[in-house]
């Protein structure tokens, strides 16, 4: 028996509910040079590239998880789905450069991170509006 058949009503919420927000600020961050810039002001003996990677592919989003894929909508799965193939592609590009992010906010593929982030986050927005 798997957990998503046995996890309560009111836990299998509140997981949902978690995972919603810790997506949707994921991608508010990666949507955001400004925000990623404080982040590393704020946290100057962290890598914040590493930060932002493990932020997504460790602690966030987990698309093979039945529990968490239960809190989003079609949608919104296919979305992060196309944005995580980016974050990944934009990674394997700029794999070689200096790991600072100043030098990576700088790079063309970067701007295709944070669009594709921008794009994932408007997603959320129009099931959020309704």
């Amino acid at each position: 028996m798997e957990l998503i058949e046995i996890i309560s009503k009111a836990d299998l919420a509140e997981r949902q509910q978690i995972s919603r927000k810790n997506i949707k600020e994921n991608l508010q961050t990666l949507s955001s040079t400004e925000e990623q810039l404080d982040y590393q002001r704020n946290v100057p003996h962290v890598n914040i590239i590493d930060e932002l990677v493990c932020g997504w592919f460790d602690d966030t989003y987990w698309p093979d998880d039945k529990i968490f894929r239960s809190g989003f909508s079609e949608e919104e799965l296919k979305a992060m789905s196309e944005f995580s193939q980016i974050f990944e592609a934009v990674l394997a590009s700029v794999q070689n450069e200096v790991p600072q992010i100043e030098a990576y906010v700088k790079a063309p593929e970067w701007a295709r991170l944070l669009q594709a982030a921008h794009i994932a986050l408007s997603v959320f927005q129009i099931r959020d509006d309704n």
